[in-house]
């Protein structure tokens, strides 16, 4: 038989098995529940990823940038375009009447030869500007392009001949060159830069497209547009300057499908205005643009104003921003409009350049 002690010993083992059990089920249960948690969990998560994907998409949908807007703008250039070609398409058909009765080709070359005694003058193409307008006994102009470029001088000397040895009322016909506007834009802007140098007792000159100094220097603007090798090489330093230079947003003007922003920032020496450049098109959002013209007019330490102004392409442009920061009298201060192109607007470009250039100098 066992002793009292025995059986008080087996009676501890007994129990103390039992408590063991019971609690190695509760820590498997209590496991199970934090593997359940951490699925759910999960699940959630992945919830608000896919909600957020939704709102995304349906930001890229219906946004006023987004996808529809999109497709609502393409809509719109289409039918445009087709305006365009359906015009196109018209004074074509005026234009394959007319060469049935009219061969420019044949009847400018003898009229060339019998009036200015020019032989050999021949044009690649050569058409009659517009349609006829009905009542109209205005002649149309004529533009050609001649297959060798040295008879434009041959023309253009021997109507200047003509005119000095008789009068132009004897001949049936007048001939102007058609000068790019790019071309028309650099001689203006070197006509005011010689007339300006003159003032000053500067004995400059044109020769050709060039403005020479007496020394034989030539004339370079003071400010280009930065090239983008050399925005995208800048150094930690130079764009810690940038951040230095202020600059304050404008007007902004939409008109059909031409976006036009107009930015400015107070200048006092050439090194504010190119930094200005410089920042303006380190921004995507200007840097995308199809033109970022400048003007600038500040006074130096000698009370001496300099001004200048950059076209970016839209020719024109600059010379007249420039004007209406003189006429305003605004002083150390340089302004950039920003266009993304749309419709053509014509000469109603500018005055829209204009505008947005003053509201954002008014800032300063």
């Amino acid at each position: 038989m066992a002793s009292e002690g025995e059986l008080i010993s087996r009676k501890l083992r007994n129990k103390t098995g039992s408590t063991g059990g019971s609690t190695g089920g509760a820590d498997r249960q209590m496991s199970a529940i934090q593997d359940s948690l951490r699925t759910i969990t999960g699940k959630l998560d992945g919830i608000g990823q896919l909600k957020q994907s939704i709102e995304t998409i349906n930001k890229d949908l219906w946004d006023e940038d987004g996808l529809d807007e999109r497709i609502k703008y393409i809509g719109q250039q289409y039918e445009n375009n087709s305006s365009e070609v359906e015009i196109l398409r018209q004074e074509n058909s005026y234009l394959r009447k007319e060469l049935q009765n009219e061969d420019l080709s044949k009847r400018v070359p003898m009229l060339i030869k019998e009036h200015l005694q020019l032989d050999d003058v021949g044009f690649i193409r050569i058409h009659r500007n517009g349609p006829r307008f009905q009542g109209s006994t205005r002649p149309r102009s004529i533009t050609g392009k001649l297959k060798n470029p040295s008879d434009k001088d041959r023309v253009l000397n021997a109507i200047r001949q003509k005119r000095e040895t008789s009068r132009q009322s004897d001949m049936p016909f007048f001939i102007t060159p058609q000068t790019p506007l790019q071309v028309n834009e650099t001689k203006k802007k070197l006509q005011e830069m010689n007339t300006k140098y003159r003032e000053e007792n500067v004995k400059t000159k044109i020769i050709g497209n060039k403005l020479v100094f007496p020394n034989g220097n030539v004339y370079r603007d003071r400010v280009q547009p930065p090239r983008a090798e050399d925005i995208l090489t800048m150094d930690e330093e130079e764009i810690e300057r940038l951040e230095e230079t202020v600059v304050v947003k404008g007007e902004e003007i939409t008109q059909e499908g031409n976006t036009f922003k107009g930015l400015a920032s107070t200048v006092q020496t050439y090194a504010h205005i190119k930094n200005l450049y410089k920042k303006v098109l380190r921004d995507p959002e200007y840097a995308c643009a199809n033109h970022n013209i400048l003007a600038y007019r500040f006074k130096d330490a000698e009370g001496r104003v300099h001004d200048g102004y950059c076209d970016n392409g839209e020719y024109g442009a600059g010379r007249r921003m420039l004007k209406a920061l003189a006429d305003q009298g605004i002083l150390n201060a340089a302004v950039i409009v920003s266009r993304r192109l749309g419709k053509h607007l014509g000469p109603r470009r500018f005055e829209i350049m204009n505008k947005v250039a003053l509201s954002a100098a008014a800032k300063l």
